[in-house]
Formats: structure tokens, C-alpha cells, sequence
């Protein structure tokens, strides 16, 4: 039995009808110890930039000579990715292993945890087993009932990336709403670090603060050797944010912390690479903030430059179609819609493409076709301009990422 199909077979994937609680993941976890709250944590929540923040946070405090678990979601080529140490994937030996002896605790205690509950306590029970001085943990969904929202320690530090609209039928319709889900990731007397944003969004999370006796820093850092890095726009942001963050936890933050964490290469996030001597630009946005940063981004970088886009989005994202198409025309004229579908947190499809085909053409995009298998898109798309940019959905990088090995990273 394969490492998915051994973690399929112990998850449940969608207890209780989808509702979100912290009950079954935390009794586990008191079962076993309670492991999360062994080690220093930081705690990555917000719409837009969690991961990469998350990324970049780990690198800086692993250049600091910190030994640092790292757990994102969704993963990208690998569940692997869920569960690194010192930015790198456990071997396939090791991972196994390990995970058998966990799964073990799952079957002896008959916990009845999602597929994301599960990878979530097995990543705080292997960041144990190791023995990092520090986790970085990115939320899932939301925050205050995200699996993840299970540390107690007092000295855990917080980060609020960018906060938009996304699962609005889960977190609410408004941005406080959101804002107050997101920053439900706040207890005692934590350390919280966020960008400077809207009033709507920075109110509730000062007020939670408040609330919770935690200290309130929005990021300030004036790094001249963050805008020297050849990084997209919106990463340089994420950037500043997380070398705020972290360096309550080990000082200055020095250029030779700096250069590393700025190499370092986040799956799907604007990620580069050369197929058949085209560039090749993978970035899972799904949402209109995250779109338009994406756009800004390679018109930067790629100025005049012909581009096709290879687009297709999560059936649940339906109701942002016309939003979301509207802001990818303002980056190219052509566009080729495919479709997916898989399974990792939850089941993904995507939506109709002869909806997305006929809402394309209504937002005016000139060329317009649709081409079922991803990688049969990528590669047609490759023949039509210099730029090609596969975006839309994370779930659809998991069909195109395997096109190439010559990954670069920005």
C-alpha cells in the first residue's frame, strides 16, 4: 500500500457533513501527549501569502541556525510537503516509517480524524520526534475552528498575511467577518505581526489582541535588501512580513539570513520554469486579490511579452467566475480553459468548462478554447506564446507539475 492510499485508509474525509470543530483533533492530541506544545510555534493565518510567508519564516529561522518544521497545505507534487524539517522533505523510507508508527496511535486510540485533522497531528507528532526548536504552521481554512488552532503555549507567535474574500459561505461576507475568523488564531498573551491593511481588517484584529492580552506589531521593516531580491512584487511583501515576524525570535535579521530565505522556491507560487524553451509560470490564485497581485506580478517582470493563459477553477469558486476572468483579460487576450479533478483535504472538481468557455468570451477574451487534459493545454499553449501563464486553481498544478524538471523557482 502506497503513503496516500495508507492515509486515505485511516482518514475520514468528511466527518460530520463537513462542519469544523476542534473537538476530535484536540482529544487526540491530548491523548498523545500534546505534542504541538513542545516547541515554539509560528502560526501563519490570512487569505492571501500564508504559504509563502510560511515558506519564507521557515527559511529565515532555519538560516538562524533554529531546526524548523514546516507544514503547508494544500501539497503540491507531494503530502510529504505537509511534514519538512529544516526545508526539506523527510525521505521516503523515513516518512513511511514514521507514519506507520503514527497511524498506529490513530488505530489504537480509534480517532476518527479528517484527512486534514490526521496530517495536521502527524506533523505536530513528528515536529516532537525530531525535536525542532521551532514549527511554522500555515492554517488551513480560517483559523479560529482551523485544525491547526490547537497550541496553547503562551509564547506562540502569530503572523496575518493579507486578508481578502475567499470561503465567504464559511467565514462570513464580510471582511471583519473574515478578519475575526483569521484572527481566531490569537490566545493569551501571543505575539502578533501583520501588514499594514484596510481599517475594516486591522479594527477586528487590534481588538482581538486586545482582547486576548497579545501584542500588536504591524510590519514596518524597511529591508533595502528585499527590493534588490528578483522576486514578484507580491513576495517581496510576504517577505518583509515574515522577517518581521521572525525576528522576535532570533534578533536582527541579517542579509545572510536573507539571501537564502529570498531563493527559496514555493510550489506554485509564481513558480518558473522553461518547457521546450518557453517559460512556464505555475501560481495557484483562485481569487481576485490573489489574481491581481499575480497579474501585477508578471507584467513586472514580464513587460510586452505575449502570454496565454491555461486557466481552470474549483467548482466551489463559481460565483467569483465573471470577477475572476476579469481580472486575468487584463493580462492576456487568449486563454485556454481545462479542467481537473482529485482529492487531497476534501474532493475538488472544477467548474463546467462550457460555462467557463461562454463566461470567457463575455469578459472578452479574443482567442478562446478549451482543451480537457492539463497537460495537453500547457502544451498546446507553449505553442502559441513566449509566456505561458496556469493559473486559476492549486488543485490544477497538481495535473501540470510534472511537465518539466527544469524548475528554477523565481
Amino acid at each position: 500500500m502506497n503513503i496516500d492510499d495508507n492515509i486515505y485508509k485511516h482518514a475520514q474525509a468528511h466527518l460530520d457533513g463537513g462542519t469544523y470543530s476542534l473537538d476530535r483533533i484536540a482529544a487526540f492530541l491530548m491523548l498523545i501527549g500534546n505534542p504541538q506544545d513542545s516547541y515554539r510555534v509560528v502560526h501563519v493565518a490570512g487569505t492571501s501569502g500564508k504559504t509563502s510567508t510560511s515558506y519564507y519564516s521557515a527559511a529565515l529561522l532555519y538560516a538562524a541556525g533554529k531546526k524548523v518544521g514546516l507544514t503547508t497545505s494544500p501539497h503540491f507534487a507531494s503530502v510529504k510537503e505537509r511534514t519538512q524539517i529544516n526545508m526539506r522533505l523527510l525521505d521516503d523510507e523515513l516518512y513511511a516509517r514514521e507514519l506507520n508508527e503514527f497511524l498506529k496511535l490513530v488505530s489504537l486510540h480509534d480517532a476518527k480524524l479528517s484527512y486534514f485533522e490526521l496530517l495536521t497531528a502527524f506533523s505536530y507528532w513528528e515536529f516532537q520526534r525530531q525535536a525542532v526548536d521551532v514549527a511554522v504552521i500555515e492554517v488551513g481554512l480560517g483559523g479560529l475552528l482551523d485544525a491547526t488552532n490547537v497550541i496553547s503555549r503562551h509564547d506562540k507567535v502569530c503572523i496575518i498575511t493579507d486578508i481578502g474574500f475567499d470561503h465567504v459561505e464559511i467565514l462570513g461576507k464580510t471582511l471583519a467577518e473574515i478578519a475575526g475568523q483569521k484572527a481566531g488564531i490569537i490566545h493569551e498573551n501571543n505575539q502578533v505581526y501583520i501588514n499594514q491593511q484596510t481599517p475594516e481588517v486591522m479594527d477586528v484584529i487590534q481588538d482581538v489582541c486586545i482582547q486576548k492580552n497579545a501584542s500588536f506589531s504591524v510590519c514596518d521593516t524597511d529591508l533595502q535588501d528585499i527590493e534588490e531580491f528578483a522576486l514578484p512584487l507580491f513576495q517581496k511583501r510576504n517577505l518583509r512580513l515574515a522577517a518581521f515576524a521572525c525576528g522576535s525570535l532570533v534578533g536582527q535579521i541579517t542579509t545572510e539570513m536573507l539571501e537564502p530565505a529570498a531563493a527559496t522556491t514555493i510550489p506554485g507560487r509564481m513558480q518558473v520554469y522553461e518547457e521546450h524553451g518557453q517559460t512556464v509560470i505555475l501560481d495557484g490564485s483562485h481569487n481576485a486579490q490573489k489574481l491581481e497581485a499575480l497579474v501585477h506580478s508578471v507584467q513586472d517582470a514580464y513587460p510586452d511579452e505575449q502570454i496565454t493563459l491555461v486557466v481552470s477553477f474549483a467548482k466551489k469558486k463559481e460565483q467569483y467566475l465573471d470577477d475572476n476572468l476579469a481580472v486575468l483579460r487584463t493580462l492576456s487576450d487568449t486563454i485556454i480553459i481545462t479542467e481537473f479533478a482529485g482529492e487531497q483535504d476534501y474532493i475538488n472538481e472544477s467548474i463546467d468548462p462550457n460555462l467557463m468557455v461562454t463566461a470567457a468570451r463575455q469578459a472578452q477574451f479574443r482567442n478562446v478554447s478549451f482543451i480537457r487534459d492539463p497537460q495537453d493545454a500547457v502544451h498546446a499553449a507553449i505553442k502559441t506564446a513566449p509566456i505561458v501563464v496556469v493559473t486559476g486553481s492549486f488543485y490544477l498544478l497538481n495535473h501540470v507539475h510534472v511537465l518539466s524538471l527544469d524548475m528554477k523557482g523565481y
